[in-house]
C-alpha cells in the first residue's frame, strides 16, 4: 500500500493485492485518526481498528529486512 494519504473515509486496496485473488486487504484512515483494515472480499465482515502507532508497528513487523532495504533504495514505493 503506497499510503492512505489524507483522503479520510475512503477505503484503499493494497497495491500488493492485485495478483492474489484471495489475499486482498483494504485500509482506511478514519476521521478520528485511526486506521481500519478489512478483507476486500468481505467488506461487510469484521474490521480491525488500529491506532496510528499500532498501524506503524504492524507495517514494521511485516516488512522483511530485504523489503526495508528495497523501500529505502526506492525499489518499493513508500
Amino acid at each position: 500500500m503506497k499510503g492512505l494519504g489524507r483522503d479520510q473515509g475512503r477505503w484503499r486496496k493494497s497495491s500488493y493485492s492485485g495478483a492474489i485473488e484471495n489475499g486482498c486487504v483494504e485500509a482506511v484512515l478514519t476521521v478520528e485518526g485511526r486506521v481500519g483494515l478489512r478483507d476486500s472480499e468481505n467488506v461487510s465482515g469484521p474490521c480491525l481498528d488500529l491506532s496510528l502507532s499500532a498501524w506503524a508497528e504492524l507495517l514494521h513487523g511485516v516488512l522483511t529486512p530485504r523489503s526495508r532495504e528495497a523501500r529505502r533504495d526506492g525499489e518499493i514505493p513508500a
